[in-house]
């Protein structure tokens, strides 16, 4: 809802006019829209393949560590 606002830049009813005007003032700030340009760049590079996940894993790989910290946690005790 709130990214629909700014896009739209409409003042929903559920935000106050002084902080509407405040957000107003933060959105056209050039410290701002060098942030929002940049990630714009970067959500729309792509090379190859899914970007940032290079420490992700699934659930399963999740489940197998924590099977295997347990074992060793038994083991000692």
């Amino acid at each position: 809802m709130f990214r629909d606002a700014r896009m739209a830049r409409e003042r929903p009813e559920w935000i106050p006019n002084d902080v509407w005007t405040r957000l107003l003032e933060h959105w056209n700030s050039p410290s701002y829209q060098s942030k929002y340009i940049a990630a714009k760049k970067n959500r729309a590079f792509e090379t190859g393949g899914t970007l940032h996940t290079g420490g992700s894993i699934t659930t399963y790989e999740h489940a197998l560590r924590m099977v295997k910290t347990l074992i060793v946690c038994i083991c000692h005790i």
